[in-house]
């Protein structure tokens, strides 16, 4: 189980998903695969994240739209979990990634998640990724009810979808 930061940020009047991921354990949990990146492999990028901790991975049609190069500074719009208030955050585009598990197909955000926890006040899960070891159609209802039961709810996730098992 991986827990990924859910939040929105503002790229200058674009909402935007942003994920924030631990990059020590991202790659193998998410089974992320180097075709999901470009600029590097998927482990060079993430790696990138790890060493620079304002590090950002961008979606393909951010990039373009912003003109950014690796290494160009990008400000983010996000909420402080303390005030409710916007608070501009500067993170570093170190690379372009094009698929991310639970993201949209078009624009979203990947970032280290302590520095958004130090930088937004909350280091709360959003998303939860779960390898159950099993093709969906094998897994046993019973599975879903019994992790959800055991799931925290957090600021960011405040209703938590409830499954229940058949009888």
């Amino acid at each position: 189980m991986e827990p990924l930061q859910h939040r929105f940020a503002y790229v200058g009047a674009d909402l935007q998903d942003l994920y924030g991921v631990r990059p020590t354990s991202i790659v193998g949990a998410g089974r992320l695969q180097n075709g999901y990146f470009s600029g590097g492999t998927v482990r060079s990028l993430v790696d990138r994240l790890s060493a620079r901790p304002d590090g950002l991975l961008v979606s393909a049609e951010t990039a373009h739209d912003f003109v950014l190069q690796p290494g160009d500074k990008v400000r983010l719009r996000l909420t402080d979990v303390l005030t409710g208030q916007l608070r501009t955050v500067p993170f570093r585009f170190e690379g372009v990634v094009k698929e991310f598990p639970t993201a949209p197909k078009d624009r979203f955000l990947v970032a280290n998640a302590s520095y958004i926890a130090r930088t937004t006040g909350s280091d709360a899960p959003g998303t939860l990724l779960v390898d159950t070891g099993a093709p969906a159609s094998a897994r046993p209802p019973r599975r879903r009810s019994e992790f959800w039961a055991r799931a925290p709810a957090s600021q960011t996730c405040p209703r938590r979808r409830r499954w229940s098992a058949p009888a």
